[in-house]
């Protein structure tokens, strides 16, 4: 939800540009509607292999910059 505005204005710009400069790419924006119930599944086999839990993926998704430590086997 915290990316919702970004990610909108950002496809309602791809839009407007496909409508109004180059009407060809609005082919390009059907497909994935057209493939949904694929891309649905594709996505819930990939979920259910994951293997790490929501936090450490919200970690990597933050829109704070941060550091981490260098795991090293190496003493």
């Amino acid at each position: 939800l915290r990316l919702f505005f970004p990610v909108t204005a950002r496809d309602l710009m791809v839009l407007g540009y496909a409508i109004f400069r180059n009407w060809r790419l609005l082919s390009a924006l059907v497909y994935p509607l057209r493939h949904m119930g694929r891309f649905r599944r594709k996505r819930q086999w990939i979920e259910s292999r994951r293997k790490i839990s929501d936090r450490q993926l919200l970690h990597w998704f933050s829109n704070l910059p941060t550091s981490e430590p260098l795991e090293s086997d190496q003493r």
